[in-house]
């Protein structure tokens, strides 16, 4: 799909493109021991990026697996829970609990296999929350405001790069409430997306032009590009989290099929 806007986003050639950013994060944000509670020692973040018509596409599958696998007792008995969910899958919950083992396999098996014929472009930051605390001390940012920063940084370089606007989606039911997280939006056009200080001056500090409004948010369940950003972002954090890397190894296409390779998988602290 093609915008004529320039006079909008002056740095855009007359004719622009457009695409969705979706996101989903896995692991909690919380410290480990012994500055917290949390039993996770990585936070990762994902974003999934697809034109219109990718997302058209991924619509008609989302529909198609979900009523080649569940039936219409499971529909009826968990309305709010029909949907594409990697975590529900693994373990047999809500939906998915009366799938036999290799059903679910063969299931993740089909939408992993879809995604690398779609060829959305992701990407992603893994935080590792302990060398994080320990690097930074009490400078510590918050980490799932530095995470996201990053996100978003990387896809308004990715849209720059292609000449595109467009805006970053996120699940409603897990951040619908997340003030802090509406507030940070409004830093970054402000003062721009870099965290700047007394040794940290960056020559590059977007403001996020080329995103269009705040980060949006729609509740799951009727969004095919969270339903499948759920499953690139915990095949991230399982291969950083648990070393399981197999998912991990299956979307590495995705990382690098688009000319625009640059930062996409970063971990951090370095």
């Amino acid at each position: 799909m093609q915008i004529e806007n320039s006079f909008i986003f002056p740095k855009l050639s007359t004719f622009v493109d457009y695409c969705t950013m979706y996101l989903d994060a896995s692991g909690d944000h919380g410290l480990p021991p012994p500055y917290g509670k949390s039993r996770t020692a990585w936070y990762s973040i994902a974003g999934m990026i697809m034109t219109p018509e990718q997302d058209s596409k991924a619509k008609d599958f989302t529909v198609r697996i979900l009523k080649k696998y569940i039936s219409n007792e499971m529909k009826l008995e968990y309305p709010s829970k029909y949907e594409l969910h990697y975590v529900d899958l693994l373990h047999g919950n809500n939906i998915y609990e009366k799938l036999e083992s290799c059903e679910k396999k063969k299931m993740a098996d089909e939408l992993f296999d879809y995604l690398l014929e779609l060829k959305p472009v992701i990407v992603a930051i893994s935080i590792n929350k302990l060398k994080f605390k320990e690097k930074y001390g009490d400078d510590a940012l918050d980490i799932k405001s530095l995470a996201i920063r990053s996100l978003l940084d990387k896809f308004s370089m990715y849209m720059e790069e292609h000449n595109m606007i467009g805006m970053a989606v996120w699940d409603e039911e897990a951040h619908k409430n997340d003030i802090k997280l509406r507030e940070d939006f409004k830093k970054i056009r402000q003062s721009g997306v870099k965290i700047t200080g007394y040794y940290y001056q960056p020559t590059r500090n977007s403001k996020l032009e080329n995103i269009l409004n705040t980060i949006l948010f729609c509740p799951s369940d009727v969004s095919p590009g969270i339903q499948c950003v759920d499953f690139i972002v915990h095949s991230i954090w399982n291969h950083r989290e648990k070393n399981k890397s197999n998912r991990y190894d299956q979307i590495e296409p995705l990382w690098i099929c688009d000319e625009y390779a640059a930062n996409k998988d970063t971990v951090f602290p370095k």
